[in-house]
């Protein structure tokens, strides 16, 4: 099987604790035939924000030095290697100085939030409910200009929405998951969902256990129970094209049972069982192989 993940925290948790990270482990990707991998640059709310960035750029470069890693392209996802491109998780905190499409394009920043969860200079998050600010309608332009699609996972809904009406491009959800199955403010609404797909945008089920379920689930049953209920409704306001897996790995709290890549290979044959190939199939690696080649 292939697999493709549009969020995880490795890089983040990596610069805080590189004894756990002396280098990037081949042995979770080995069982898979195809994998991509978005690496997020996480500048978390307290940090410095460029130091970070830099710190975290510079390890995802000697990764790709040490050979378990590969810059994505639109032929080498398909074959034994690991695939990876670049995402920012909080542009806000980089300085202004870097809120521009030549920089994005320098490094290859293919997915961009303008917030994390608070208030930053560009943009209000999903906890403080602010808007949009016109440092941040500024740095979508340049993102566009740049080729880097906008990450609503962490936006609030105000921003959100006019995001949606000041851009009439594509954007995606790296990360979220159906707040009609469970209400959170990281979650997305129908209608979000509905303008999302019909931008063409891909929405990444997150495994982050608070984000699936109000009930802490309590077995591997349980929280593929608990995962498939997003899914399903996912897939019944059309969304059979715009799934994707957005696990939080190294940053979220997972599931029971799956807690890791190597724990994939189960949630697919889950999928395969109960909503059929091609449903498996993309969600866990075509959707997001068929939108990168079309995008880069």
């Amino acid at each position: 099987m292939r697999y493709a993940d549009l969020h995880c925290d490795a890089l983040w948790r990596a610069s805080l604790h590189p004894e756990e990270f002396s280098r990037l482990e081949s042995e979770p990707f080995s069982g898979f035939d195809g994998r991509i991998q978005a690496f997020a640059l996480f500048l978390s709310e307290d940090a410095d924000g460029n130091a970070l960035f830099d710190a975290q750029l510079a390890l995802f470069h000697r990764w790709l030095d040490e050979g378990n890693l590969t810059l994505w392209d639109e032929k080498n996802g398909k074959y034994n290697k690991t695939a990876a491109f670049l995402t920012i998780e909080n542009a806000g905190k980089l300085s202004h100085d870097r809120w521009n499409a030549e920089f994005l394009w320098k490094h290859g920043i293919r997915f961009a939030s303008l917030t994390w969860n608070g208030e930053n200079p560009l943009a209000g998050g999903c906890e403080t409910g602010g808007p949009i600010r016109e440092a941040g309608f500024h740095f979508v332009k340049a993102m566009r200009e740049a080729g880097t699609i906008p990450d609503v996972s962490h936006l609030s809904e105000k921003g959100f929405y006019q995001l949606a009406d000041a851009y009439d491009g594509v954007f995606v959800a790296t990360h979220s998951n159906a707040a009609s199955v469970l209400p959170h403010k990281r979650n997305l609404s129908d209608d979000q969902l509905k303008i999302l797909f019909a931008r063409g945008g891909l929405v990444g089920l997150n495994l982050h256990a608070p984000f699936v379920s109000e009930k802490t689930p309590c077995s591997r049953k349980e929280s593929i129970e608990a995962l498939n209920r997003h899914l399903k409704h996912l897939l019944d306001l059309g969304g059979a094209e715009h799934l994707a897996l957005g696990c939080d790995y190294d940053g979220g709290t997972p599931l029971f049972g799956l807690s890791g890549v190597k724990d994939l290979a189960i949630y697919y044959d889950d999928v395969l069982k109960y909503f059929g190939t091609a449903v498996a199939d993309r969600l866990f690696y075509d959707n997001v192989s068929e939108f990168l080649s079309r995008r880069f």
